[in-house]
């Protein structure tokens, strides 16, 4: 992935990081593991060290039980590292011909700090759709922890819930809610959920889990108006009045690139910060990382939003690693996915069918019912997968799985499948480990492979 050879006059070298999240943390560690030397400041307008915004609804049912413990590296962690750390505090304007940045404090004070590279970290923002009531008290996102907080107290006294956005994170919150003991309608505009992840008979097989639950799942539905005085009390949904004590919105999130572009720095087709597989903009010596940036998908070779946790701290060690002075490359993204609802796992890496159609793929799907363990083992559990192949060659391009348990091993294997440009013919002959209370005789990656085999 990259070599540890750094240049004689880049020992000294000073980076600023612009961010506070996943991938500005990664920075800040790989910069520091490559260059003993470097100066390592980062700016962030978050009021806390670095936390994990993926662990952000378990705490909800308190399954996490304190905010606090996402916080994922404590104050002398960066003292150890020395890295100078600036909360509170606001990014105004970048000046890329002198090399400073400006910043204001909590009490508006601006400070200039110059740097040798830049890395933006700047994150994403929740999208949330111009709707009449938005304003209301009781209608939150979840996308800091400061959102956490409120949204938690709010819970101790609500009864009825609405959550907008039936992906990863509107999933998630409305199985930490139903889990806190608070009846929960999920409404999704399109018409299936977890559309990004998971082809339509595989997210109706997951809604049904959902449902058997008691969450309310509406596809094919849009919000129109939030009703109450000062605070939510209904919603309209095409039509019909949904009662709520709190309205979620979980309706994704945008890059934050306006101080990337007021800076000339090229912005992306997917609308973030362009980069290179250095993590690159086309202004030397700034980079970016994270959730503001679009990258290679590794199947399409065209530019996507990997908005993923995972996907952050891979493109914030490659950042890091070259602004003081390595070599580093990312090769891109399959966006690995995988989450927990209730007592099944969720998982999906490169590309659906839907997805494949609509880049002109002709493709190979195969989607098939197995168990977790030996099928008289006690406790053996359901298991589906899909996997997808494209005609031509037989490539494995895409998987789907949804299982009481192993989930991101199913994932994992089919995104270094993929990344290796097996066929299914290398996957029929995938040598799989078994014990009765562990795995199935027959690898149900295997049997997809070969049902696909025959299908062409």
């Amino acid at each position: 992935m990259y070599e540890n050879v750094i240049p004689e006059n880049m020992a000294n070298k000073k980076i600023v990081v612009v961010g506070g999240g996943a991938a500005a943390l990664s920075v800040v560690m790989n910069a520091r593991k490559e260059n003993r030397n470097a100066q390592i400041v980062m700016i962030s307008n978050e009021h806390t060290l670095p936390y994990s915004r993926c662990g952000l609804p378990f705490t909800i049912d308190k399954e996490i039980s304190d905010t606090r413990n996402l916080i994922t590296q404590k104050e002398n962690f960066f003292k150890i590292i020395n890295v100078s750390v600036r909360l509170r505090s606001q990014v105004v304007s970048i000046d890329k011909d002198a090399k400073t940045v400006t910043y204001a404090d909590e009490n508006r004070k601006e400070t200039v700090e110059s740097y040798d590279a830049l890395i933006l970290c700047t994150g994403a923002r929740p999208f949330i759709p111009p709707i009449p009531g938005v304003e209301k008290d009781g209608v939150f996102t979840l996308r800091t922890m400061e959102d956490a907080i409120l949204l938690n107290n709010r819970v101790k006294s609500a009864k009825r819930a609405v959550v907008v956005g039936a992906g990863l994170i509107g999933i998630e919150t409305a199985y930490a809610l139903k889990k806190a003991g608070i009846n929960v309608a999920l409404v999704e505009v399109l018409d299936t959920i977890l559309k990004p992840l998971l082809d339509a008979e595989m997210a109706r097989y997951v809604q049904e889990k959902i449902e058997r639950q008691g969450i309310k799942i509406f596809t094919g539905r849009k919000v129109e108006s939030i009703e109450g005085q000062e605070s939510v009390n209904k919603v309209i949904v095409s039509g019909e009045e949904f009662p709520c004590d709190i309205l979620i919105f979980a309706t994704g999130v945008r890059p934050n690139t306006e101080l990337a572009k007021n800076s000339g720095v090229h912005i992306g087709e997917r609308g973030g910060i362009k980069t290179n597989d250095r993590m690159e903009t086309n202004i030397p010596e700034i980079y970016a990382a994270g959730d503001c940036v679009e990258v290679m998908h590794r199947i399409t070779g065209k530019p996507v939003l990997s908005q993923l946790g995972t996907s952050a701290v891979r493109q914030g060690k490659v950042a890091g690693i070259n602004a003081v002075g390595g070599n580093a490359i990312y090769k891109g993204t399959l966006n690995a996915s995988v989450t927990r609802i209730f007592d099944i796992e969720v998982g999906s890496v490169g590309l659906t069918e839907w997805q494949a159609k609509e880049l002109g793929i002709d493709t190979v799907g195969v989607a098939i019912p197995w168990k977790t363990r030996a099928e008289y083992f006690p406790n053996a559990g359901e298991l589906k997968l899909k996997l997808l192949f494209m005609r031509e060659n037989m490539r494995v391009i895409g998987a789907q799985i949804v299982t009481t348990e192993g989930a991101q091993g199913y994932v994992n294997l089919i995104s270094l499948a993929i990344d290796k440009a097996s066929t299914a013919s290398d996957l029929v002959h995938l040598d799989a480990c078994y014990s009765p209370p562990v795995a199935d005789v027959w690898n149900a990656v295997s049997i997809a492979a070969e049902l696909a085999m025959k299908k062409t």
